[in-house]
C-alpha cells in the first residue's frame, strides 16, 4: 500500500520491555514523515513540471512538425514553381524559334519575290529597250528613205525649173483688133506642169 505521511505520524507501536524512547521514537516518525511530505511535494511540483514540459514538448512538437510541413510544401512549391518556370522558359523558346523559323521562311520568300520580281522587271526594261531600239532603227531607216525620195524630188524639180523658159524672156502677143471675131474652134492651152509652176511662181518675184 502507499505509505503517506499522515500514516507515519500515527503510527502505533507495541510497548515492550526495555523497548525504544516512545518520544524520540514519535520524534523521527514526525521527522520522517515531515520529509516525506516535502519529497511528495516536491514529486507533485516535478510531476506538474513533467506534465508542462511534455504539453510544451508536444506544443514544439506540434510545432516542429507544422514548420516541418511548412518547409516541406514550400519546398515542393519552390520545386513545382520551378519545374514550371523551366517548363514556360522552354515552351518560350520553342515559340521563339517556330517564330524565327516562320519569320526566315517569310523572309526567304519575300526575298526569293524580290529577286523574281527584279529579274521580271529586268527582263522588261531589256524588252523595251530592245523595242525602243528596234523602233529608232526602224524610223532611221525610213526617215533615210523618205530623204533618198526627198533627194529625187528635189533633182525633179531642179531639172524642172532647168527646162522650163523663162516667162519674162518670151515676148507678149499682139492684141487682137477689136473687130475681130475669136476664132470658131480654139485649142485649149495645157496647163503647165508643177515645175513649171513653180517656175512662174518664182519669176513673178523676178523683177523685169
Amino acid at each position: 500500500m502507499r505509505l503517506t505521511p499522515l500514516d507515519i505520524r500515527e503510527q502505533q507501536f507495541r510497548r515492550v520491555m526495555r523497548g525504544m524512547d516512545p518520544e524520540e521514537v514519535s520524534a523521527f516518525l514526525a521527522s520522517v514523515a515531515g520529509e516525506f511530505e516535502s519529497l511528495l511535494a516536491e514529486n507533485k511540483e516535478l510531476r506538474q513540471r513533467h506534465v508542462d514540459l511534455e504539453e510544451k514538448l508536444t506544443e514544439y512538437r506540434n510545432m516542429e512538425k507544422a514548420l516541418r510541413d511548412t518547409l516541406l510544401t514550400a519546398e515542393r512549391v519552390m520545386t513545382e514553381s520551378k519545374e514550371s518556370a523551366q517548363r514556360e522558359a522552354r515552351l518560350i523558346v520553342r515559340e521563339a524559334e517556330l517564330a524565327a523559323q516562320r519569320a526566315t521562311a517569310r523572309i526567304s520568300q519575300d526575298v526569293a519575290r524580290i529577286r523574281r520580281d527584279l529579274e521580271e522587271l529586268r527582263r522588261t526594261k531589256d524588252a523595251y529597250l530592245g523595242r525602243l531600239r528596234w523602233l529608232v532603227r526602224s524610223h532611221a531607216e525610213m526617215i533615210d528613205g523618205h530623204a533618198q525620195e526627198f533627194a529625187e524630188v528635189d533633182a525633179g524639180i531642179t531639172h524642172a525649173l532647168a527646162e522650163t523658159p523663162n516667162v519674162a524672156a518670151v515676148p507678149p502677143a499682139p492684141a487682137p483688133p477689136h473687130d475681130a471675131q475669136p476664132p470658131e474652134h480654139s485649142t485649149p492651152v495645157p496647163a503647165p506642169a508643177s515645175g513649171g509652176t513653180a517656175s512662174i511662181r518664182a519669176d513673178r518675184h523676178t523683177p523685169v
